[in-house]
This record gives C-alpha cells, structure tokens and sequence, in this order.
C-alpha cells in the first residue's frame, strides 16, 4: 500500500504506526477491519468527509483505516499522537462506540479472530458442493438432451 498516495490526495500526514498495522493486516491476508487498498481509503474518508450516509461532515483530523462490517467505522485522530483507534456508530463522529488504547493488543486480537476463521471444514463443504452441483449439471444436461431426442423422434414419425 502506497500511503504516499493517501497523505497527498487527502492532504493529511499518517503516523507510521498505521502502516505498521496495515502491513500486518496484508500479511494475514487481509482484515476488514483494516483497509488496505489506497484508492478505497481515499474514497471513504472523502465520503465521511462530506457527511456520509446522514452523519455529520467528518473533520479532516479524523482518518477512516475500516469498518466492523456492521456500517461502524474505525478511524483514527490524526491531531493527537496517541495510538488510539475508535469505532463509530454507523459513522458519526459524535457516537464512540468503542476507544482501542492499544493498537498492537487490537491487531493481534484481529489476527487471531481471523485465523481462527480459516478451518478446513467449510472448504470441504465447499468443493462436495462443487461437486454436487457439477453432477447435477450433468445430469440436466442429459435430461434435456433426452427431451430433445425424444421430441425429435415423435416430430419424425
């Protein structure tokens, strides 16, 4: 992830600390929590910027970096030093719903939520579903081809 891009095209200065927990995201492969594509951070933070989704204008110190996959918002304050991240009620600056002291505590919480995700079981469910879906592809496929045979031959005779 480029935050060059970022700070340029939002006008703002990113702690290296959030890079830090970006980095650790994409090497997991990824948390929702944490976004990590530049141009969509840039596109959320201008959105929250404007006033989003009937909440207030966010103020340019606030820095969206993801969601709970609920429509709550985790940013971070820009104008303070402090590690903190917080998560906002459906995006609104006025509603903290919860304020992460620390950052390395939080990501590390996230990891394992997430690792704990990736189990063997639903990927076996997965492809004996495949599977079966492929068969019963097949099987219509058959089963059409037979109506057509057979419409074919009462037409003929």
């Amino acid at each position: 992830m480029n935050t060059r891009t970022i700070e340029e095209a939002l006008q703002v200065s990113l702690p290296n600390w959030y890079s830090d927990i970006v980095e650790r995201a994409l090497k997991d492969g990824g948390y929702q929590e944490i976004m990590s594509n530049e141009f969509d951070i840039i596109e959320w933070n201008k959105k929250y910027r404007f006033g989003y989704s009937a909440c207030p204008p966010w103020p340019n110190n606030l820095f969206l970096i993801g969601d709970d996959g609920a429509a709550s918002c985790y940013a971070i304050d820009l104008s303070k030093q402090d590690k903190k991240i917080f998560l906002f009620d459906h995006g609104n600056p006025n509603k903290i719903l919860e304020e992460v002291m620390d950052v390395n505590s939080w990501v590390e919480e996230t990891s394992l939520e997430y690792a704990s995700l990736k189990c063997k079981k639903p990927q076996k469910i997965t492809i004996r579903l495949a599977l079966l879906i492929g068969i019963g592809v097949i099987l219509l496929s058959f089963s059409l081809l037979s109506g057509l045979l057979t419409v074919v031959f009462w037409f003929k005779n």
